[in-house]
C-alpha cells in the first residue's frame, strides 16, 4: 500500500522547480547513462580481447 503524503496548508508554490536536476542541470542524467554505456562496452571488449 503506497504511503499518502498530505501537503502543508501554507504551501502553494510548485515544488518540482525546487529540484536542480529538473530546472538547471538535466544533462546529469544523460551523463550517467553515457557512463554506464561506456563501462559496458569497455567490459565487453576486455572480456573478448584480453
Amino acid at each position: 500500500m503506497p504511503a499518502i503524503v498530505t501537503p502543508l496548508d501554507n504551501q502553494d508554490n510548485p515544488d518540482w522547480a525546487a529540484k536542480i536536476h529538473f530546472t538547471l542541470a538535466p544533462v546529469y542524467y544523460q551523463n550517467y547513462i553515457l557512463g554506464e554505456l561506456t563501462a559496458a562496452q569497455l567490459q565487453r571488449y576486455i572480456e573478448r580481447e584480453i
